[in-house]
């Protein structure tokens, strides 16, 4: 059977038929009290969706009571009572239909709320509960309404939301704030929690509404934004540790002094406790170690400063920077940790320049709060500052090739007379510091040195000082320093040396370069000058110096002055 439903047309057909009804009723029957029916067709017009409807009905009949008493006079009606009912029942339910449609709309509200909204007595005993609720902390309606809200609360959030809830309790509204909830299957929620009290219209608290919004979510998000911001944090801290580094490898010309610094600096930035830096030796074409750190003494003097194993071998041939976590199951080495090492991490990456590998630095033992296993990021710290330091080497090598070519003579490879003034001043003035340490100076010249290139020629005039150089700086001590002075000219500065072991010296010379396989036989003049504290004068000393060798050319033997 079809169900009959009532619309706002049919309401208003009803309503409509029926006042007529009535009014022609009241006038044949002459009813006292035939007004008061009026006021149930209010009741049914108050059913419309319309209030003007409800209005115009109203309004209708109390027209028509009043018609049907002037045309009646004679009979005794109440309808100015039937019309104060009418407009009472009027007023009062279009009140309460307001009432009911917003009592309707609050709870389709709270009950389609993303949030779990939760009523509470003052006994915290759960009163309403919406489908939100349901849906986060797995309870339904019925297992939970009328019991107590311990069992949603951790075991250690317990104490903090009863103090929370006398708050509450006391009219205080309680902002936001994080606590942890028990599901039905009894894993917790990240939560946060709005309390409020419930008043009722003459301001008294009647209870409590809780609003629950999970946060799992956004808790996880924080945590990795915490962990991304942390992370560009110590990037950015590192790279600018980098960048300083960099910086003070473009001030380091010398070698050691450079190989020294990038050991200690990798290991500072890394926080490793092993270090080492090891360079080809393009000879041998084997890496030799010219810094370390951490490493045991006894490991480097047992290999002379050499590495042939399996790891350096294999790195070396591929070239390309290496990170192993765990050396115990990486394919590439699969070996056990040697015994010496705390952990199985570590990286290496080569000093190129260009195609060409230098060197290369390995890290080990890492010992830092993230942990003890090196990650990509740490291979790439070291790699950008191994690209700076390969850029370094290169600087030192050209200073020092540069430096090279400042104080040394290009014909002969030995010390040019430059580098003779700035030793011969050196020397004089660690003489003044030290009185009684005897020094002396050789002033040679080679004999008949112009008719020999006159007659084989310039090309060997210059074989003939070539030789003569290295004849001159083998015959001498270590400690001794041989320059050219001039054209055919040379020097020698023997510091420590006194006069008698000088002419000793001096004569061994002359015998190496008669021994000489030239052309022809050659020798040499030698002049000695000594310098005492009573002639502390670069000048005097090698004016001294030359006037012994004007001698000892007319004397043709060893002539000091």
């Amino acid at each position: 059977m079809r169900q009959f439903k009532l619309n706002d047309d049919r309401i208003f057909l009803c309503c409509s038929v029926s006042l007529i009804v009535i009014f022609i009723l009241d006038l044949v029957f002459k009813w006292t009290v035939g007004g008061v029916l009026y006021v149930l067709v209010i009741s049914l017009a108050l059913r419309s969706t319309k209030d003007k409807h409800v209005y115009f009905f109203a309004i209708i009949a109390s027209v028509m009571l009043i018609v049907s008493w002037r045309l009646s006079p004679d009979i005794t009606k109440i309808w100015h009572v039937s019309i104060v009912l009418i407009w009472a029942a009027l007023i009062s339910g279009l009140y309460y239909k307001k009432v009911g449609i917003t009592k309707s709309a609050l709870a389709a509200i709270v009950d389609s709320s993303c949030d779990a909204i939760v009523g509470k007595t003052m006994d915290n005993i759960v009163i309403s509960w919406n489908k939100a609720a349901e849906a986060l902390l797995g309870y339904t309606k019925e297992e939970i309404v009328g019991k107590p809200d311990s069992c949603l609360a951790a075991e250690d959030k317990v104490d903090d939301e009863m103090r929370l809830l006398e708050n509450v309790k006391n009219g205080k509204e309680i902002k936001p704030y994080q606590t942890s909830c028990r599901h039905k299957d009894g894993h917790l929620i990240e939560m946060s929690l709005t309390s409020s009290p419930i008043k009722d219209p003459f301001g008294n608290i009647v209870g409590i509404s809780c609003i629950y919004r999970d946060i799992s979510e956004r808790i996880i998000a924080e945590k990795k934004f915490k962990e991304l911001s942390d992370k560009v944090l110590l990037e950015r801290n590192k790279i600018s540790k980098v960048l300083n580094i960099e910086e003070h490898l473009n001030t380091i010309f010398d070698l050691n002094k450079l190989v020294d610094f990038v050991v200690e600096k990798v290991t500072e930035l890394l926080e490793a406790e092993k270090c080492s830096l090891m360079l080809v030796n393009y000879d041998t074409r084997e890496l030799c170690i010219k810094a370390h750190k951490g490493i045991d003494e006894w490991f480097i003097d047992g290999r002379d400063l050499k590495t042939r194993s399996s790891i350096s071998s294999a790195i070396a041939q591929e070239g390309n920077p290496v990170l192993v976590t765990d050396i115990e199951t990486d394919n590439r080495f699969l070996r056990k940790k040697r015994m010496s090492y705390k952990t199985r991490s570590f990286i290496s990456a080569p000093i190129k320049s260009g195609n060409n590998i230098m060197g290369f630095v390995n890290v080990a033992d890492k010992n830092s709060i993230e942990g003890n296993v090196f990650t990509p990021l740490d291979l790439k710290i070291l790699c950008m500052i191994l690209r700076q330091v390969a850029v370094a080497m290169e600087n030192a090598r050209l200073y020092r090739e540069l430096n090279q070519l400042t104080i040394t003579d290009s014909l002969t490879h030995i010390y040019n007379f430059r580098y003779f003034t700035k030793t011969l001043d050196h020397e004089i003035i660690r003489l003044k510091r030290y009185p009684t340490r005897p020094l002396c100076l050789f002033m040679m010249d080679v004999d008949d040195f112009k008719a020999y290139n006159d007659t084989f020629g310039h090309l060997e005039g210059d074989t003939l000082l070539q030789m003569m150089s290295r004849t001159f700086e083998k015959s001498v001590r270590e400690v001794d320093i041989v320059c050219r002075y001039a054209g055919d000219e040379f020097v020698v500065i023997l510091p420590g040396t006194d006069i008698s072991e000088a002419k000793l010296i001096a004569e061994r010379i002359q015998k190496a370069v008669e021994a000489l396989p030239l052309k022809r036989k050659m020798t040499v003049s030698i002049g000695i000058a000594k310098c005492t504290n009573y002639n502390i004068n670069r000048y005097e000393l090698i004016q001294n110096a030359d006037v012994a060798l004007y001698n000892a050319k007319k004397a043709k033997k060893v002539v000091t002055e």
